[in-house]
């Protein structure tokens, strides 16, 4: 794939935005970090609340996400993948955080972010190689892990969830 080509995340917003905005957030630009807000906390609020059931934990959840990433910001700016896929690790790792005890563990990294881009943000996997910079099949590779890793833990009826 060209490297030239913008994976568009989410719904039409593309990955070189986000990125420019991470890096002036990152320079201290409080309307970078607004914008930033503005593109995507819907899939980042479907995401914390898949995690969370309880709404007024998982607004807790969203404020504590985008807080971290102006804090982090120039992690995000300089992450060799992609900001959107930055974002959803922070907002998923703030949710855990919140989530009641007892629910399945933490996917690895990579497996989570594989799930993550596809089920919140709409990606195919071949935009998500594209993304995180690695192949279609170790995708593949890592989404079949995930899913086996959740049936596993979780049963068939969080399967059911994720497709949901």
């Amino acid at each position: 794939m060209d490297a030239a080509v913008v994976v568009e995340v989410p719904a039409g917003h593309d990955e070189a935005l986000l990125r420019k905005l991470v890096e002036a957030a990152a320079g201290g630009d409080q309307e970078a970090i607004a914008q930033v807000y503005d593109l995507t906390c819907v899939p980042v609020l479907r995401l914390i609340r898949d995690v969370v059931d309880d709404p007024t934990v998982s607004d807790e959840a969203l404020q504590s996400t985008y807080l971290e990433i102006w804090r982090r910001a120039h992690e995000g700016a300089s992450t060799r993948g992609s900001v959107i896929g930055w974002i959803s690790d922070i907002a998923y790792a703030e949710s855990v955080a919140r989530r009641a005890p007892g629910a399945w563990r933490p996917l690895p990294d990579e497996q989570r972010r594989c799930l993550a881009l596809a089920h919140y943000f709409g990606l195919s996997q071949v935009e998500i190689a594209s993304v995180t910079g690695t192949t279609l099949a170790i995708v593949r590779a890592l989404t079949r892990a995930a899913l086996t890793n959740i049936r596993g833990e979780s049963g068939p009826e969080r399967i059911a969830d994720l497709a949901s």
